[in-house]
């Protein structure tokens, strides 16, 4: 009688699940990174725009 049964299938996903997250997140992470200066160009626009008309 065994204490531990052998893994199953189950398990050999639940094992994979771990590096498939990292995966997601290291994908996410970079289209934040590619998406950053879009939004700093956007903002920078609206603040210069801001000062522009507080001079006229």
């Amino acid at each position: 009688m065994k204490l531990f049964n052998n893994k199953c299938d189950d398990d050999l996903e639940y094992d994979k699940r771990p590096f498939e997250q990292y995966k997601i997140y290291v994908d996410l992470a970079d289209r934040v990174s590619q998406r950053r200066p879009i939004a700093n160009k956007f903002i920078y626009g609206i603040i210069k725009g801001g000062c522009t008309r507080k001079r006229l």
